[in-house]
């Protein structure tokens, strides 16, 4: 028979200050990541209208201070101990750009919305199937588009630059 673990919650929601408390959770086989996050909605409200458990992350705190983040399929009692340090956070925009360029949040052919190649909550049974193919740019390209971008930048920030100076010359000869 699995015992408890005993987590240290921490809970950033968007908007909301941060809540820290201690969670005692089952061990058992079937008590996902996804289950976890379900039920710590029903102490501490993570859905709403606009926000839903695919919109957090949760992720494990190590010695360094470094975070790792936890996937919703995998089972809490393989992935925690007892006492680890938890981290319930929503996600950035940026966080969620990153996710859909990787692939990790799509799409399905019939409109389910996939996190890591599963619908959120789903056990993983078998290796999903991913239909985004990433296309990584050799290394003589990668360097032309960066001389390329940073290029662009010099001339926007020295137009810029020009536009500013320009205003305050025609300021000073109007006042």
């Amino acid at each position: 028979m699995p015992s408890d673990i005993r987590l240290r919650l921490t809970i950033r929601r968007h908007g909301i200050p941060e809540v820290k408390l201690v969670w005692p959770c089952a061990a058992s086989e079937d008590f996902t990541i996804a289950k976890l996050l379900s039920q710590v909605n029903d102490v501490i409200p993570l859905e709403s209208g606009q926000w839903g458990f695919e919109d957090y992350a949760v992720e494990l705190a190590d010695a360094s201070g470094d975070n790792f983040e936890c996937l919703h399929y995998q089972r809490v009692a393989a992935v925690f101990k007892n006492d680890d340090q938890v981290l319930i956070r929503s996600l950035l925009t940026d966080d969620l750009k990153r996710r859909r360029l990787s692939g990790r949040h799509q799409i399905s052919s019939d409109g389910k919305h996939l996190v890591d190649g599963l619908a959120f909550g789903r056990p993983w049974l078998r290796t999903p199937v991913i239909d985004l193919q990433l296309r990584f740019l050799p290394e003589n390209e990668l360097a032309l588009r960066t001389r390329t971008m940073n290029s662009m930048l010099k001339r926007t920030r020295k137009k810029r630059r020009c536009e500013e100076s320009c205003f305050w010359k025609r300021r000073n000869l109007y006042a």
